[in-house]
């Protein structure tokens, strides 16, 4: 998960931000409807997406996140204003603590970001009840249809 800030350190060809925004170019030079993008993100991606989502650019309206870390000294944070964040995680995760859910969630809202939390009774990762409802859940959140 090599992000612009860390790129030429670890000598990688290209960063995760420079990635995703070239799939997303090349999905609508394929199909012109697509409008909205948006992330998901699992684990160890997270700091890449958020990196990429609040980053220079506003290729992506926003991310489900599910299980995963929350740096907000190493983004943008101030670019979260009209993007939207659905926060899913498991409240027994030892990985990945809710607490970086929960946080990402407050920091994220007071910059003007849609989000919302979700805790499951559950460990890290896909150990929520039902993974199909939680996909629902999110893309409709994401999309504004709360």
């Amino acid at each position: 998960w090599v992000t612009e800030r860390h790129r030429r350190r670890v000598k990688a060809k290209f960063a995760v931000e420079s990635f995703a925004r070239d799939v997303v170019a090349e999905l609508r030079g394929a199909d012109k409807s697509l409008e909205e993008a948006f992330l998901f993100a699992w684990s160890s991606g997270g700091p890449a997406a958020y990196a990429t989502i609040l980053d220079r650019d506003d290729t992506f309206a926003g991310a489900y996140v599910l299980a995963s870390v929350f740096k907000p000294d190493q983004v943008d944070v101030k670019r979260a204003k009209g993007k939207r964040f659905y926060f899913e995680q498991g409240r027994a995760d030892r990985v990945t603590p809710a607490r970086f859910a929960e946080q990402a969630n407050e920091v994220l809202a007071a910059k003007g970001a849609a989000t919302k939390l979700v805790l499951f009774d559950g460990a890290h990762g896909f150990a929520m009840p039902d993974a199909v409802k939680s996909l629902r859940d999110a893309l409709g959140f994401l999309v504004g249809e709360d």
